[in-house]
């Protein structure tokens, strides 16, 4: 295990800022002495932060740190948990901008504010109550379409010009059809980069049988054309797990990505599949990009619905 020195060491090598330096001095210290001699050291991990980070200043860069320390150590298990957190970042928040641009605020406002949410950092098991709650309060506001119109949306706060180099793909491909393959052989070429460099893809960690099983399923991460419907299956959250998994509960726990109720599916919370659709807002985002309109998305299959894949359909133009 990597020492407090090592770490802040690899932090000057990679040329962090002071700033970061003495953060890790400030609240690490502590962090390592209960982690060396904890016996779960995921627990540890999890209940620290729940702790004594949630609702601290600079808790965004304290879980940063966590992972950075972790992801030098490769504690997978841990990397793979504060990147986790951090995925629950401006989320919920960016749905009230979308209620509020849709609905006004003054309804964004009779939602939100009877509403308790846990602070970044504390345990995700925490979550899938409130999302129940959220979901109850929407459903009896607005209409079906309303909701996942509300849910669908960018709240993962991504930039679309990251997008820019798919679109010189997306143009340059004779038909749709044409630049899915190319797309998905593309993928598949950057996880086996990220499985044979042992990086961290997103929140997964790459094997070899990964890339192979993404390799033999172009829905996966891409897309498979139905008509006007683009038919994609997400890959799972924790792949090289998920593909060995016998046990059907497990299998869609670790087929789920959303850090806000993927606890729910192994503790038996009854969390709506309508939440979903805040996934296939993300999963949608690139195709609303490259087509430059909002387009519409079906939930088709849910790990919350009991299927051991997320799976959505895309409406494209006609």
């Amino acid at each position: 295990m990597k020492t407090l020195s090592d770490f802040k060491l690899h932090l000057q090598t990679k040329g962090k800022e002071l700033e970061w330096l003495e953060l890790a001095e400030d609240f690490l210290p502590d962090y390592l002495d209960g982690f060396v001699v904890s016996a779960d050291k995921l627990s540890y991990a999890r209940g620290f932060a729940d702790k004594y980070i949630a609702g601290t200043a600079n808790a965004v860069k304290k879980i940063v740190l966590l992972f950075w320390y972790h992801d030098l150590n490769s504690d997978k298990a841990i990397s793979t948990y504060m990147v986790t957190l951090l995925g629950t970042l401006d989320v919920l928040e960016n749905q009230r901008i979308r209620m509020e641009k849709y609905h006004g605020k003054e309804k964004a406002a009779q939602i939100f504010e009877q509403l308790g949410f846990p602070t970044l950092g504390r345990d995700l098991a925490q979550y899938p109550s409130s999302i129940v709650t959220y979901l109850n309060s929407l459903r009896s506001s607005f209409s079906l379409d309303e909701c996942k119109n509300i849910l669908a949306g960018n709240h993962h706060g991504i930039d679309v010009s990251g997008f820019a180099k798919e679109k010189e793909f997306f143009r340059a491909a004779p038909d749709l059809q044409s630049y899915l393959q190319g797309k998905h052989a593309r993928l598949v070429q950057n996880l086996q980069e990220h499985c044979d460099s042992g990086k961290l893809w997103f929140e997964q960690h790459i094997t070899q049988d990964v890339v192979d099983y993404v390799k033999s399923d172009q829905e996966i991460q891409t897309g498979v054309l139905h008509g006007n419907r683009l038919f994609v299956k997400k890959i799972p959250y924790n792949p090289a797990a998920w593909l060995f998994e016998t046990d059907p509960l497990t299998k869609r726990y670790y087929a789920c990505h959303c850090p806000f109720v993927r606890a729910s599916i192994l503790d038996g919370t009854q969390v709506d599949s309508l939440w979903c659709y805040c996934s296939g807002g993300f999963t949608k985002l690139l195709m609303d990009y490259l087509f430059g309109q909002e387009l519409g998305v079906e939930l088709l299959e849910s790990a919350l619905d009991g299927s051991d894949v997320c799976r959505f359909a895309i409406i494209l133009p006609s």
